[in-house]
């Protein structure tokens, strides 16, 4: 059963100092919380990833990876983050419906350091397993493609306020869509790389 909760960002500030004292630098920083009940439903999508409950790495390690990523992220913080129950290969199939580059993806294998990294000459295209979302507007416009991937999180989200973060992990995918839309998505990832490359 799917299900959308709030998370926090409160903004913060790094300040650098040389060895005299005087500043050096200054960046903006974003310090998320996330909801007990998030990692409670992530730990067992987490496990088949290599995360383990109550021990190194966990679903905590995993969220901190993500607001590491964020911090450094001229977007600064998603406006959702949506979790699907598993990885997907999916990602050309997120990159052809989806408006601009408001929707992006990732996966939870790339978040455990302690995971094998990918092998880029496989020639395949990374799994989706969680969709970051900067624009609302993006998500309806992506949603009406009529595709099964962002359907339900629309759904979730569609009354959502935009000034706020959002968190939705998701019920399993229809198979048969998957099976049927997997099909040449490594093709698909790649000829959409493609195509915003040359842009």
């Amino acid at each position: 059963m799917i299900a959308c909760m709030e998370f926090q960002a409160r903004a913060a500030k790094r300040v650098t100092f040389d060895h005299r004292g005087v500043q050096t630098g200054e960046r903006a920083l974003d310090w998320l919380m996330f909801p007990e009940e998030l990692r409670a439903r992530l730990t067992p999508i987490l496990s088949d990833y290599g995360y383990r409950k109550d021990d190194f790495p966990d679903a905590d390690e995993f969220l901190l990876s993500l607001e590491y990523g964020f911090r450094d992220n001229p977007e600064g913080v998603p406006w959702a983050l949506i979790f699907f129950d598993r990885e997907y290969r999916l990602g050309g199939h997120l990159l052809s419906i989806r408006p601009n580059r408001n929707l992006r993806f990732g996966n939870y294998s790339a978040y455990n350091k302690s995971a094998p990294p990918s092998d880029p000459s496989a020639n395949t295209a990374p799994p989706l397993s969680i969709v970051f979302v900067f624009s609302k507007f993006a998500l309806e416009v992506a949603s009406r493609s009529g595709s099964l991937l962002l359907a339900e999180p629309w759904q979730a989200l569609r009354d959502r306020e935009e000034d706020r973060h959002w968190a939705v992990v998701c019920s399993e995918l229809d198979v048969a869509w998957v099976q049927e839309t997997e099909k040449g998505d490594d093709d698909l990832f790649f000829k959409q790389m493609r195509e915003i490359n040359s842009e």
